[in-house]
């Protein structure tokens, strides 16, 4: 991967679900969700939503296995779809707070953004970064690039 990720490549793999390079949407439904659980909100959580909240894309699943899995950003779902108590526990591993912003691998793993815009991807005790930028997480996912921390 390039050291920044081409819009053009995003768009063939967000365009279906009505991504562009300006896009921005309303947030206020991710803002009340997050305040509603007691997430610290930052303004990299907030920018990456507008961008890509009602977004999301398929991707090949492993070799071994056939099909496709799915990753979506939707702030208000990936809220609902953790305990605030499992965010709290990553967030004391990483040391620094997490807003939930989208499911991958076909709602397995929850999204969660960090004030400094990472992308994290967490499953039960799993925590895992997915990319230092949106850009970067996506690209990762989609290419299966294993996850770090």
């Amino acid at each position: 991967m390039s050291a920044e990720v081409e819009d053009s490549w995003l768009a063939s793999v967000l365009s279906e679900s009505g991504w562009s390079p300006s896009r921005k949407v309303d947030v206020s439904g991710a803002i009340a969700a997050w305040s509603s659980d007691g997430h610290v909100l930052s303004e990299a959580a907030i920018d990456l939503v507008s961008r890509l909240d009602g977004t999301g894309f398929e991707y090949p699943r492993l070799i071994r296995v056939n099909g496709f899995d799915s990753c979506s950003f939707d702030a208000k779902d990936a809220s609902r779809s953790i305990y605030p108590e499992v965010v709290r526990d990553y967030e004391r591993f990483v040391e620094f707070p997490l807003c939930p912003i989208g499911v991958s691998a076909s709602r397995h793993i929850v999204l969660l953004v960090s004030g400094g815009g990472a992308i994290y991807g967490g499953y039960d005790r799993f925590l895992a970064c997915c990319g230092e930028g949106w850009k970067q997480a996506v690209w990762n996912i989609y290419h299966r690039i294993g996850a770090r921390l």
